[in-house]
């Protein structure tokens, strides 16, 4: 008799507060329900609504084989918001690691409140953690005008670290993503990407009418400044009048968008719209002519593998984890961070060569499915968790 696959149980700690997808393919706790199961622990605003909420309890939702456990973010003063958060993961982490079987490995997402409480529940429970670190964990402090950016920035320079270490294994997207922090001893670490449900973006092209397609770049993001915009618009600017057909649309939500109105005022063909759901987002990814991803910092960029999966050219900085996923001239352009120049001579390049767009669009579809779809995803995951399991202690318990 074949011996039965193991399914690992897991306690994910997520800082929401985004609600979870009741579609299945787009939802990766469907996915992983294929190997593992157990609960998950996150925040979400008040006053959603979400047709798999449980009508007896109304406390949690069921996933896939995960339960999701959220609690409601209230009205509570700022500074007071992280303690009640971190005394939620933490309360919520432990309860539920008493009350039912162990748990294989708690999971948490980012360096700061949720790993802080998996650290807690992991110390006291025998738990091993795994860490997954979005991005460079502080450098997008940088590019931040928030008045409390530098404070966070300078507790960030000594949290990171002290966090990270403590860790039981680190999941990365780029290999050098640590690079630069206080410290070089970490634990082990695994690289892989990010899940992006590539197959429904695969779907939507198949059934999309090509005569549909506009002749547009897109961006689609935010924050815009790290992001890039405003080193988009100059460098559209520079080449729009030698390609007078090409508009440029620039989407996603920003507070104030007056700079980059002022950088585009002179240009009727740059539109600018707020941030959209993500199926018309990949609606707008289908029909343009090129994605372009201008940021200042970037761990991978979902956005890179949805377009590579809408069969379009890419054009985006040489920055960070992005050249871990876009290979300059086989799948894609790279340009230098923040250089206006050139990423105009790319953009250029890749408007003024049909042959090329292409290529770069045509090895961006191949790459992404042979080493970035879903089924990668959980290949990599059950690895992970499987290599973390097979290194604890001979009679710990299970």
């Amino acid at each position: 008799m074949a011996e039965l696959k193991r399914r690992y149980r897991i306690l994910f700690i997520h800082p929401g507060p985004v609600p979870p997808s009741r579609t299945e393919q787009r939802n990766l706790l469907f996915h992983l329900s294929r190997i593992s199961h157990g609960d998950v622990v996150t925040t979400r605003w008040a006053g959603e609504e979400d047709g798999t909420l449980i009508p007896s309890s109304g406390r949690f939702q069921v996933l896939g084989d995960f339960r999701y456990h959220a609690m409601i973010r209230g009205l509570a003063p700022s500074f007071l918001r992280p303690l009640r958060t971190f005394a939620y993961f933490s309360a919520k982490g432990m309860l539920l690691s008493l009350a039912r079987a162990r748990y294989d490995a708690i999971v948490t997402y980012g360096p700061f409140i949720p790993s802080i409480a998996g650290l807690v529940v992991s110390r006291l429970t025998g738990v091993p953690l795994i860490i997954d670190v979005p991005g460079h964990p502080t450098k997008g402090y940088r590019y931040s005008s928030d008045k409390g950016s530098r404070l966070r920035a300078w507790a960030a320079e000594w949290l990171v670290p002290a966090v990270l270490r403590r860790a039981d294994v680190l999941k990365l997207l780029y290999s050098t993503q640590l690079d630069g922090l206080q410290g070089s001893v970490w634990p082990a670490s695994v690289v892989f990407h990010d899940f992006v449900p590539l197959s429904i973006i695969e779907r939507a092209v198949e059934s999309r009418d090509a005569s549909g397609h506009g002749d547009y770049l897109l961006f689609l993001g935010s924050p815009w400044f790290l992001k890039g915009v405003d080193v988009l618009i100059r460098a559209f600017n520079t080449i729009s009048e030698k390609f007078p057909s090409v508009s440029l649309m620039v989407v996603g939500h920003c507070p104030d968008r007056t700079p980059f109105e002022v950088l585009a005022a002179n240009n009727p063909r740059i539109t600018f719209r707020e941030g959209v759901p993500h199926a018309e987002a990949m609606h707008l990814m289908t029909g343009c002519r090129a994605f372009v991803l201008p940021s200042r910092t970037e761990g991978m960029g979902r956005v890179l593998l949805e377009a590579m999966a809408a069969r379009k050219p890419i054009v985006a900085t040489r920055v960070d984890g992005i050249p871990t996923y876009i290979e300059d001239g086989e799948n894609g352009l790279l340009f230098d961070p923040e250089n206006a120049d050139d990423l105009a001579a790319k953009l250029e390049s890749l408007l003024g060569d049909d042959d090329l767009a292409a290529r770069l669009a045509l090895e961006g579809f191949r790459r992404v499915f042979e080493r970035y779809s879903e089924e990668r995803y959980i290949e990599h995951f059950e690895r992970m968790l499987g290599d973390l399991v097979d290194r604890q202690p001979v009679g710990a318990p299970r």
